[in-house]
């Protein structure tokens, strides 16, 4: 049955029906596994990390974020560099931190460090070499990146 407003407009009455399938709300949490869990932490600061283009042959901003060193946990010898992206986590670089690995302060501005990754999977699982400036907000930050990376790459045994 339906109304008649004062205009001669018909109201009709709504019904609000509940939907569900009773299952689980769609926007639930789920864990999520990063990879991560398998290693320890060794070293973590943040930073704005910058890559080298060669086709274009100038530095370009790669990410702001998480700089980590981590160290795997059944293989003590094992170190892994990654930079995960303010926000959405997305990663910005990830390789393995191995003997030989050059790793320097940038020769004109003491809060960067500059190195070269021989193999950098961030983007894929083939990897491929891929140049890296890290800067940091105090020089002395910088130094103890380059403390942590060096003594990394100086136990690492790959």
């Amino acid at each position: 049955m339906s109304n008649i407003d004062a205009n001669g407009n018909e109201l009709m009455e709504i019904e609000e029906v509940a939907v569900t399938d009773g299952g689980a709300a769609l926007l639930a949490v789920k864990e999520t596994k990063s990879g991560e869990e398998k290693y320890d932490l060794v070293w973590e600061h943040q930073a704005k990390l910058l890559r080298f283009d060669e086709g274009e042959n100038q530095w370009k901003e790669r990410a702001q974020g998480t700089a980590k060193i981590l160290r795997k946990k059944d293989d003590a010898g094992l170190y892994l560099f990654i930079f995960r992206r303010e926000a959405i986590g997305k990663l910005g670089a990830q390789h393995f931190l191995v003997k030989g690995t050059p790793v320097n302060l940038h020769p004109k501005n003491e809060k960067m460090l500059i190195w070269t990754a021989s193999k950098d999977i961030s983007d894929d699982d083939e990897g491929f070499p891929e140049r890296f400036l890290m800067r940091f907000g105090t020089k002395e930050e910088a130094s103890t990146a380059l403390a942590e990376m060096k003594k990394a790459i100086d136990s690492s045994t790959h």
